[in-house]
């Protein structure tokens, strides 16, 4: 049992009964996902070129617990921000298969669930990759828009700014 008094060594200001029961504790506040800062610039850039349509990052509703980086369920939209783990075995062979079968799993899932799965295959993690993207993201985005009835936004018109 953990004493009052090692509530001054505790970074979290917490005391618990154990080192366990810290951890335990601790990574169910722990973010769960990792964005890479290109993931999140494209997210930036999406949004504020749509900013009348919801976008959820690191949703696990829309296909039924699998992850993917970007949903706007009124659509039935996802879009999956695939890096280099998912194009090279840069982890290994045996890593490499099972993230590529996560993957056709997560497409399955989304047949099954009518959801359209948008990826975007980036081995660079380049600006011209998010530019690319954002254009065939955005284009798919106002063909569902019309397709639903609500007005579309052009390229010139609110596309998000570059980063500098």
């Amino acid at each position: 049992m953990r004493k009052a008094k090692d509530l001054a060594k505790s970074k979290s200001g917490m005391v618990f009964c154990s080192t366990s029961c810290s951890a335990s504790f601790h990574n169910q506040l722990r973010r769960r996902s990792c964005r890479s800062k290109i993931e999140a610039e494209f997210f930036d850039r999406l949004q504020t070129t749509f900013p009348d349509i919801e976008m959820i990052p690191n949703d696990k509703v829309l296909l039924g617990g699998f992850e993917v980086d970007i949903s706007i369920p009124e659509m039935s939209l996802a879009i999956e921000w695939n890096g280099i783990v998912h194009i090279q075995p840069i982890y290994g062979k045996e890593k490499f298969a099972k993230t590529l079968q996560r993957d056709n799993d997560k497409s399955g899932r989304a047949i099954e669930a009518g959801v359209m799965l948008v990826t975007i295959m980036d081995p660079t993690s380049t600006r011209d990759v998010v530019d690319e993207a954002l254009i065939t993201v955005s284009n798919i985005i106002n063909d569902l828009r019309s397709e639903i009835g609500r007005p579309q936004t052009t390229a010139g018109e609110k596309m998000g700014p570059k980063p500098s």
